[in-house]
């Protein structure tokens, strides 16, 4: 008899599983009940139950379904998970992988006792060992914003960057003079403190932050390829096209970003510009559709960037005409030179690499090999 039990325990320790639970998707963010002081979920079918607390923050907090690209904790504040079932032994937390110029919104929690955690970029592991039925996090060093929270009642491993080796690409640069007469072509943004960046994220607005190593001398600035914008008289006036391929428009109500549109006439886009530059060279860029909207740039989060505004006393930019390519940044022919050096998946460099999957760096190239 004593066999036979023993048998079945064997059996039930082989079959059972780990069971997860998403408590929070921002695809599907639930019903949220509150003010700007806290929020609180309503407990779902499995037992969890999240509040966000103002705590220590000076921001009103918002409705976690107030936004569709992230619930935005705010620096200061907390928010608590709690459940009447489940012994939570892992939390995976997701953030937005969304930056504004320098800044990120993912970021290490205070964690509440028990509990350790993990930090890979965006997905934020946290494990107790113990298991537990709540959870606190706190934002204390910055507003961090989350679109997903998964927990399990077994710890996870954290994730592991696939390609921990990431070399510089080779960077083409243009050269550029100061335009004082507009016509149509490929144009840099400059301000005393450098040249204005290219948006790079996937929103549908952001802003366009300053390279300050790029600084023009002598009416003439070299600068990265990535930063030009393409400008073309139209009848409605000028158009700005990034490297993207998207136009800078504004839409009907916000200043400070630009929005970004796939066709200069999408609906509300407000994508055309009247351009005149005075005997400085410096360019008064207005927006046609938003009279009194016009181009210049502020400091901003301890940068600076181009923004939209309606306030003259913002200092106006200065456009310079690219006269094509300068040098290369890096020579591609001397990757075939370089020596051959070898990594495993964790980013270990491997003096002797056997059978597997590695990462083979020559020069500035990287590339996944199978030995």
């Amino acid at each position: 008899m004593k066999k036979i039990l023993l048998s079945l325990a064997v059996l039930a320790g082989f079959t059972a599983s780990a069971a997860s639970y998403t408590v929070f998707d921002i695809e599907n963010p639930g019903t949220w009940t509150g003010d700007k002081n806290g929020w609180t979920n309503t407990e779902d079918a499995n037992g969890f139950k999240i509040s966000y607390d103002k705590a220590n923050s000076t921001s009103d907090l918002k409705s976690p379904s107030d936004n569709t690209y992230a619930w935005r904790v705010y620096k200061s504040s907390s928010f608590t998970i709690t459940s009447s079932k489940v012994d939570m032994k892992s939390i995976v937390i997701t953030y937005d992988d969304y930056t504004n110029g320098s800044n990120t919104y993912y970021a290490e929690l205070t964690l509440s006792e028990g509990w350790t955690g993990t930090l890979n970029t965006t997905v934020y592991t946290l494990n107790n060992e113990s298991g537990s039925k709540t959870f606190t996090g706190t934002a204390a060093a910055q507003q961090v914003r989350i679109k997903k929270i998964v927990v399990s009642d077994e710890t996870t491993t954290p994730s592991v960057p696939d390609t921990p080796v990431t070399p510089d690409q080779p960077a083409t640069t243009i050269k550029a003079k100061l335009a004082t007469t507009m016509a149509d072509g490929d144009y840099v943004i400059v301000t005393p403190e450098g040249v204005a960046k290219n948006y790079t994220g996937d929103k549908t607005f952001g802003y366009l932050f300053i390279d300050k190593n790029a600084k023009a001398a002598n009416n003439e600035v070299t600068a990265s390829s990535d930063y030009v914008i393409t400008f073309k008289q139209e009848a409605k006036g000028y158009t700005m096209k990034d490297i993207h391929g998207k136009f800078l428009g504004m839409d009907a109500t916000h200043f400070g970003g630009f929005n970004y549109y796939e066709a200069a006439d999408a609906t509300n886009s407000n994508c055309y510009w009247t351009i005149t530059i005075d005997a400085d060279g410096n360019a008064k860029i207005e927006n046609a559709g938003r009279e009194g909207a016009f181009v210049s740039y502020k400091a901003y989060n301890s940068d600076f960037e181009i923004m939209t505004t309606d306030k003259a006393e913002n200092p106006l930019v200065q456009l310079f005409k690219s006269e094509g390519a300068g040098v290369e940044a890096v020579e591609a022919d001397a990757n075939a030179n370089a020596p051959v050096v070898y990594f495993n998946l964790q980013g270990q460099r491997v003096a002797n690499p056997e059978t597997g999957l590695y990462i083979r760096v020559q020069g500035n190239k990287a590339t996944k090999v199978i030995l």
